[in-house]
């Protein structure tokens, strides 16, 4: 079998986490765990790509996870009072 990459994280969001694992899985079968604030992820890669490769990938699509997330939490409460502003004027 193929060498799996490691990647772990002491502090994870999880919806990140998640969401990167999943975006992922086109490339490489996927392990995620968590315990505590902590998260771990293994990956096998599909196809002839390193170790290293994935690990490096994996950690841009975490991190642009963390960005759209935090993007959306922020906008939670915007877009609730443009909501509440539309119900007002129907």
């Amino acid at each position: 079998m193929t060498a799996s990459a490691v990647v772990r994280l002491a502090s994870v969001d999880e919806d990140a986490l998640l969401g990167a694992a999943y975006l992922m899985t086109q490339d490489a079968f996927v392990l995620v765990t968590c315990k505590g604030k902590a998260g771990a992820v293994e990956l096998w890669p599909k196809k002839k790509t390193s170790p290293a490769v994935l690990a490096e990938a994996f950690r841009r699509e975490y991190a642009n996870q963390l960005l759209r997330w935090s993007l959306t939490r922020d906008g939670l409460g915007l877009r609730a009072e443009t909501l509440r502003r539309a119900l007002l004027l129907a």
